[in-house]
């Protein structure tokens, strides 16, 4: 999260998008909103799996709430809590390799939650809802 941060205040100092977090087969979106920075005490914080460490969040990374991602009944839950603790247990999976003993993909629900959450993100640009453009010095070769 630290390096995603590090990132996003030199590439999108000024601009709000959505961040994809990911690690290994497991990933969280989060909403970076630079000009709106939570308030003093109201940031987000990373629990660590055994419930014993935390790590405060800048306090520019809010949940993807914040950026109108849906979660409902029929996407994975959502890994921040009222509290605004994010659980990493609680990521959503990208495996697309593991089957049910019935035949469909174990992780179904949370590939289709990624293909939703692309799908927002495409719709908020479509409406002009995330403007700017990327610094074309920060593009990838």
């Amino acid at each position: 999260m630290g390096e995603a941060v590090d990132r996003l205040q030199v590439a999108h100092a000024n601009r709000p998008l959505y961040l994809f977090l990911n690690v290994g087969l497991h990933w969280m979106i989060f909403w970076w909103n630079p000009s709106q920075p939570a308030a003093p005490g109201q940031h987000l914080r990373i629990v660590d799996a055994r419930g014993t460490g935390h790590w405060d969040v800048d306090p520019r990374v809010h949940s993807p709430l914040a950026g109108n991602i849906p979660f409902n009944a029929n996407t994975p839950p959502l890994y921040v809590d009222n509290n605004r603790v994010i659980h990493t247990n609680q990521a959503v999976s990208l495996d697309c390799m593991t089957w049910t003993a019935q035949g469909a993909l174990q992780h179904q629900r949370d590939l289709d939650f990624l293909e939703t959450c692309i799908q927002s993100i495409y719709n908020a640009a479509a409406a002009g809802q995330l403007p700017g453009q990327n610094d074309p010095s920060f593009e990838c070769a």
